[in-house]
């Protein structure tokens, strides 16, 4: 399979470094500020030659990017976070132009798997009262967007899967309703990222945690998702599409 990285950054020499291992060639680099990427500028001549593109850039960025690459009719995996409020944009641009498009808060396949056991947890405990959850996530202090991904979307299953309801919450500027879940971020030094789901009861503390050791577990489920999309129908998916098939679950 031929590639095209749009935003040649950690991420994208991390894909470029695993691709030959899959069987894999990086054919074209994207990015307006590196220069050692091939083309500073999203064009038809920059992606022509690939058959599948993928886009680590940043949230300001990626919609535009996203919708270029419809538009030029190319296939697109994407990890950049900080965009999804505008979801609705791409899936009418995507169902317009019968584009294939994927997208995932995070490409490692151990933290897609911990979303599933942070689901559980939050089916037991959150049938109890007394328990109140948090999430709480570290990472290096480029990242641009707090919270992460991540963090929202195990935010996102745990009201979906718990009662957690709406609660007030006293502060210094005063008494506000917010979610149950709350979610703390740091953004420090050089951490890979760490994503904690933390459970609160009156006589205990749960934690469940993932961290990862390096950029090398994200490319190697970009990667996946790649080889997924080449032969996959026009439509919006989500890496959870990927792992289904990975672990063979009937939808």
């Amino acid at each position: 399979m031929r590639l095209a990285l749009i935003g040649y950054g950690k991420m994208g020499r991390a894909i470029e470094a695993l691709a030959p291992a899959r069987g894999h060639e990086v054919v074209a680099t994207v990015d307006l500020k590196e220069r050692a990427a091939g083309f500073r500028r999203l064009t038809r001549q920059a992606v022509e030659a690939a058959d599948v593109c993928i886009e680590f850039t940043a949230p300001h960025a990626a919609l535009g990017n996203l919708l270029r690459l419809c538009q030029l009719g190319k296939r697109v995996v994407t990890g950049t976070t900080g965009w999804f409020d505008h979801l609705d944009e791409l899936a009418a641009v995507v169902a317009k132009k019968k584009a294939t498009v994927l997208y995932g808060a995070n490409f490692s396949i151990g933290v897609n798997l911990f979303y599933r056991v942070v689901e559980r947890a939050a089916e037991l405990f959150g049938r109890l009262d007394d328990r109140d959850f948090y999430v709480a996530e570290a990472h290096h202090r480029a990242k641009l967007d707090a919270p992460s991904g991540t963090a929202k979307r195990l935010a996102e299953i745990v009201l979906a899967k718990s009662r957690a309801k709406k609660r007030t919450l006293h502060r210094l500027d005063g008494p506000i309703a917010e979610d149950q879940v709350q979610i703390v971020s740091t953004r420090a030094g050089w951490i890979t990222g760490i994503h904690r789901l933390g459970i609160e009861g009156p006589h205990d503390s749960i934690v469940i945690e993932h961290q990862a050791r390096s950029r090398d577990t994200f490319a190697d489920g970009a990667l996946r998702a790649a080889e997924w999309v080449l032969s996959a129908p026009p439509g919006l998916y989500r890496f959870e599409d990927v792992l289904d098939q990975l672990l063979r679950i009937p939808s």
